[in-house]
């Protein structure tokens, strides 16, 4: 691991401790641990208990602002991504998580682990996940509406000019409709360029779909009846001579999941389906591709908040990030 005594004030922390001696005599003594070790310790902590250890010390407080210790603990995330759950309850809104799951059994429970609570004076929606941080859209009572990024974990804010588009390996991907037909818009952050892709009618009916990210390529899933037991994935890929050639696939699940949406595709090749609101009991569907198998995963610790049945926003591939936004 990379030494570190060049960007902390001292290259050895000093913590005190009580030892029990068989006399029944209590000593206090010290013990030196190397910053290196003292970091190797704080990235097996969970990410709710970072805040806590901020107020041990300065010198604890400093390490854990590090770039260095914040872009190792977003690696470490990266191997264990999770499900996050947002919703309104009360005029508070609530932040939730659980494991994403890799090898489902046929039927699995989990529990959400919850985060910062923020208090609103109107209501949200929750629009795009980037990451560690969530933007949403707060509407006040006035019904003026004000952009916001927030970090679960950390509990801060922020405000931000009006966001239109989602950002996917440098591409910003979104669905636009003219008079007669839809299109997916592609903007290149690079290059600040942008370029359009009809939809092909024949693949999707576009409006409805989710744009996903499978094995590299650009597609969509969609419902394609209104009991919604069937799914149609599609993707579109360029050829040498810049032609777009499309392709999709029907999967027809086992059950209806009418009162469910799509939320988006693992990396696993699972396609989760999340309900529209908080039911009791909780659960999320995956639906794996290559296996054609539907997976039931039940998400327990909402139990207090399913009286009003709140709209629940969920998404895939959240990763914890603890870097505070004085620092971005």
């Amino acid at each position: 691991m990379k030494k570190l005594k060049q960007i902390v004030s001292a290259d050895k922390l000093t913590i005190s401790r009580r030892s029990i001696q068989p006399s029944n005599v209590e000593r206090q003594y010290t013990e030196l641990i190397p910053v290196d070790l003292l970091i190797d310790i704080l990235l097996r902590v969970p990410s709710k208990s970072i805040a806590w250890c901020r107020c041990v010390s300065k010198s604890w407080a400093n390490i854990l602002r590090l770039p260095y210790f914040t872009e190792l603990f977003l690696r470490k995330s990266l191997n264990h991504p999770h499900l996050l759950f947002n919703f309104v309850d009360d005029g508070k809104l609530y932040f939730f998580s659980a494991p994403q799951t890799q090898n489902t059994v046929a039927y699995s429970s989990l529990v959400a682990t919850r985060y910062h609570t923020l208090t609103l004076k109107g209501f949200s929606e929750t629009r795009y996940l980037l990451q560690g941080l969530v933007c949403f859209q707060y509407w006040r009572r006035d019904y003026t509406m004000t952009p916001m990024v927030c970090n679960p974990v950390t509990g801060e804010f922020i405000t931000l000019p009006e966001m239109k588009a989602t950002l996917q390996d440098g591409v910003l991907y979104y669905l636009a409709a003219s008079e007669v037909d839809y299109m997916i818009v592609c903007f290149n952050v690079r290059s600040e360029k942008f370029s359009y892709i009809k939809i092909d009618d024949e693949s999707t009916t576009g409006g409805a779909c989710t744009l996903i990210n499978y094995e590299g390529k650009l597609g969509g899933v969609e419902f394609t009846d209104i009991d919604r037991r069937n799914l149609r994935l599609w993707l579109v890929e360029q050829d040498h001579a810049g032609k777009y050639k499309w392709s999709s696939n029907i999967y027809e699940l086992t059950l209806s999941l009418a009162n469910f949406y799509i939320v988006g595709m693992t990396g696993a090749s699972d396609i989760v389906l999340s309900p529209h609101h908080l039911l009791d009991p909780f659960y999320v569907f995956y639906y794996n591709v290559e296996r054609k198998a539907l997976t039931r995963v039940e998400i327990q610790g909402f139990q207090k908040f399913k009286r009003l049945r709140p709209r629940v926003y969920t998404f895939q591939d959240y990763l914890e990030d603890v870097k505070l936004m004085e620092c971005l």
